[in-house]
């Protein structure tokens, strides 16, 4: 049989508005067959690299759909494959079970049952150049919504980036200008990753970058079963400067610090853009990440008493958190931020514009006015140290060791450094050191297991005795 093999778009095939409404998703993988029986303008989405294959077992078996639960315990499911049983001849959609979903099935069509014979039909149809990325898009469908230590998801950030970096990887690793390894996600190997960590080294990428590489190649390890075959990045190098990662501030990264005038800065930009203007203010009253200031609505966050605001649109982990509104400058840009919102509903983002867009403009505004390393050398993020720092001194009375402080009573230090980390998202003490510098301690350093526990949080403790030292 000669196939017409033709990319078509989605919105294309459907024939009704509630179909249109149900599967017009962007981004999403279809192919159809000009002269395959049954075929001609019907969708089928697919999970995996070599979709050739699987619209050849479709048309070898003509149309399949998904079973239910049910069935799938009478007809002996296995775990990663999808059993798919003969449909009705009008029912041109592979959909999943659970129809009222509105998700497509992902089905890996290797196994496949044809309508006029009871024994499974064994397609293997697909090249070597696309099995690894079937493989790997197998491994993530069952582990990459999980996370790697906690029985709990992770957001679709984190899906997200992991996804793009393993297959980013294992293409460069199967073909570089060096050595091609032809190998498999589950066939990875120590030597592989030197291999990569060299590459990495070479190529001048910063310890940060390494570190969380590693991180996610670590999180692959477990899911294959190769726990421990990851090591430390310092394994991988003759030179371990290179790829360690200090996160204790040596010196104060705030806007204040690069003699810009913070309330100045925020107003020019007012006149430019309102809604950036607030969002900047927002962050540099209350620590707000800029997801968070972008997504902050005013009328909905602040608690009942009125005293803090009530963080959750945005945060990083989903995690809540309650910040304090005990200054003017918190409550002139509470004000602010309610002039822009203007409704109960509302955000400080544009409501012309997605979630992306509003981000993409809070950076390109920005860059207008020179806030980028290159130019004024401080970033959008220095709001966030500016309030730390500010914070730590109006709890403590003295600058932070960031700014130059000197050695304060170590318990008014740790009450000040934990909860200036919780109003800003955070839980432990040694995260404040990247915000606030060095803390000093008189005693003995960290024990090395404690130490080691810290670095893989990506937490380096900081520690001081007489002067401010970094521990790496």
């Amino acid at each position: 049989m000669t196939m017409n093999r033709c990319a078509v778009p989605l919105v294309g095939m459907v024939s009704t508005q509630r179909d249109r409404r149900r599967y017009e998703k962007p981004n999403s993988r279809v192919r159809a067959c000009s002269d395959a029986p049954g075929l001609i303008g019907r969708r089928i989405r697919f999970v995996g690299g070599n979709w050739r294959g699987e619209i050849l077992a479709i048309c070898c078996s003509h149309i399949f759909k998904t079973t239910t639960p049910r069935k799938r315990e009478k007809t002996g499911h296995v775990a990663g494959r999808t059993e798919v049983t003969p449909a009705d001849e009008h029912d041109f959609l592979a959909e999943d079970a659970n129809r009222s979903s509105g998700k497509y099935a992902q089905v890996h069509l290797t196994q496949l049952r044809a309508p006029d014979s009871p024994r499974t039909l064994e397609i293997a149809m697909h090249s070597k150049a696309s099995d690894w990325k079937r493989e790997l898009q197998d491994i993530l469908n069952r582990h990459n919504n999980y996370h790697a230590v906690k029985p709990k998801g992770v957001s679709f950030k984190t899906m997200d980036g992991r996804a793009n970096f393993f297959f980013a990887f294992f293409a460069e690793l199967r073909r570089n200008d060096e050595r091609n390894y032809k190998v498999l996600p589950s066939g990875l190997r120590g030597r592989h990753v030197k291999f990569m960590v060299t590459r990495w080294v070479a190529r001048g990428l910063s310890p940060g970058t390494i570190q969380v590489y590693l991180s996610y190649l670590r999180v692959f390890a477990g899911w294959i079963g190769k726990e421990g075959m990851v090591l430390e990045a310092s394994s991988y190098v003759s030179d371990p400067s290179l790829v360690q990662r200090t996160l204790c501030a040596t010196a104060d990264h705030s806007w204040s610090a690069q003699g810009i005038a913070c309330d100045k800065l925020i107003a020019r930009v007012a006149e430019f853009d309102t809604f950036v203007a607030a969002q900047l203010s927002m962050a540099l009253a209350f620590g707000l990440r800029m997801k968070e200031a972008i997504m902050f609505q005013p009328f909905r966050a602040v608690t009942e008493d009125g005293a803090s605001i009530r963080l959750l649109r945005g945060t990083k982990g989903g995690r809540v958190r309650l910040v304090p509104i005990d200054t003017d400058a918190k409550r002139a840009a509470l004000d602010l931020a309610r002039r822009v919102a203007v409704s109960e509903d509302g955000h400080l983002g544009d409501p012309r514009r997605s979630l992306g867009q509003n981000r993409s403009r809070l950076y390109t505004v920005l860059a207008r006015f020179g806030v980028t390393k290159r130019q004024l050398g401080v970033t959008a993020h220095g709001l966030r140290h500016q309030y730390g720092n500010d914070r730590y001194e109006h709890l403590t009375g003295a600058p932070s060791p960031a700014r130059g402080g000197d050695r304060i009573d170590r318990e008014v230090d740790r009450s000040a450094r934990l909860q200036v980390a919780s109003e800003l998202g955070h839980a432990r003490e040694n995260i404040s050191t990247a915000y606030l510098g060095a803390i000093f301690r008189s005693g003995k350093l960290i024990d090395s297991k404690r130490k080691q526990k810290d670095s893989r949080k990506s937490t380096n403790d900081c520690l001081a005795r007489s002067e401010p030292r970094e521990i790496d």
